[in-house]
């Protein structure tokens, strides 16, 4: 068990040199749009941020939200942005939660308390460039074909949902390999030594993010 952790570590730490050094200088430099809002219902959209060496210009960074929130927010995006975030502040996670309007939830898993979270919020929703939005979600967390659909049918040009299943719309993006489970798994995880992740088999970041 041990040994494997170590062996585990060792591969990831390879991983992330290979990307560095091989992957990410190419697509930086290809990269023109240096100025986009990435709005993730994951933590895909600020790794993809961090890889590129974009700021962060939205605040969808380092959390989390379920698709019928997530679907509101970005319905309705300035509203949402303009809301106070609030902490919720019984919850059975080990990490911080924010509401927004009183009712939606924005879980911020990776952040050690609620001040931290909405200080990070707070600056980066300023930040917010409405007129060069690009919007991420996966089929995690519950999402339904009909959360798909509503997603699919927001008016905006340039979104993209990860499945682990075949849909008819045109904001999806299949992922075959794991056409056997509920929905894809943490697609920022590696796929190999070289240095990709489980993203990069199936879409172009950068060709889409220059598609604007």
């Amino acid at each position: 068990m041990i040994a494997n952790k170590v062996i585990s570590k060792i591969k990831v730490n390879i991983a992330q040199k290979n990307r560095k050094r091989l992957i990410l200088p190419l697509q930086r430099q290809k990269l023109n749009n240096k100025d986009a809002s990435i709005i993730a219902s994951t933590c895909n959209g600020g790794v993809l941020s961090s890889d590129l060496g974009i700021r962060f210009n939205s605040p969808f960074v380092n959390l989390y939200i379920l698709p019928d929130d997530f679907i509101r927010i970005v319905s309705n995006l300035k509203f949402f942005m303009d809301c106070e975030l609030s902490e919720v502040v019984q919850t059975k996670y080990s990490y911080p939660v924010g509401t927004l309007n009183g009712d939606v939830k924005i879980y911020f898993m990776h952040y050690q308390s609620f001040q931290e979270a909405k200080k990070k919020w707070d600056l980066r929703k300023t930040r917010v460039n409405y007129d060069n939005l690009y919007f991420m979600m996966t089929d995690r967390d519950g999402c339904t074909e009909e959360h798909i659909r509503c997603f699919d049918n927001l008016p905006y040009k340039h979104k993209i949902i990860f499945t682990a299943k075949p849909y008819n719309y045109h904001s999806v993006v299949f992922c075959e390999e794991f056409k056997n489970m509920d929905c894809v798994p943490v697609l920022t995880e590696w796929r190999n030594i070289h240095g990709e992740r489980l993203y990069d088999k199936y879409f172009d970041f950068v060709k889409w993010l220059n598609d604007n």
